[in-house]
């Protein structure tokens, strides 16, 4: 009968196991794409979310400001059409009175 081998590592060889299995997931994680960082770092992403969000809603609230008074001023110039004159000379003489102190 052949005697068994003992196939349990010793302590070092444990040890040196465990340590080369925690490098080899050290790397790992350094090499994690930027795409699955909110998974790491939820908060961040959820901040970085918000701002986007704020700045998306101020540059509509700028982009109306700029495009509303530029097409008032063009349907101003618009009397000859009957129909269409009246209603923007109305809507122009509103926002001029409320423009007014």
């Amino acid at each position: 009968m052949i005697p068994k081998k003992n196939t349990r590592p010793t302590v070092p060889q444990a040890e040196a196991k465990l340590v080369a299995s925690l490098e080899t997931l050290r790397r790992t994680f350094e090499e994690v794409p930027r795409e699955y960082e909110y998974f790491l770092h939820p908060g961040k992403h959820l901040f970085f979310t918000f701002l986007k969000g704020i700045v998306s809603g101020l540059g509509v609230i700028a982009a109306v400001a700029i495009v509303i008074p530029i097409m008032l001023a063009m349907m101003h110039g618009i009397e000859w059409v009957p129909l269409i004159g009246d209603f923007v000379t109305r809507i122009a003489d509103r926002v001029e009175q409320s423009q007014r102190p």
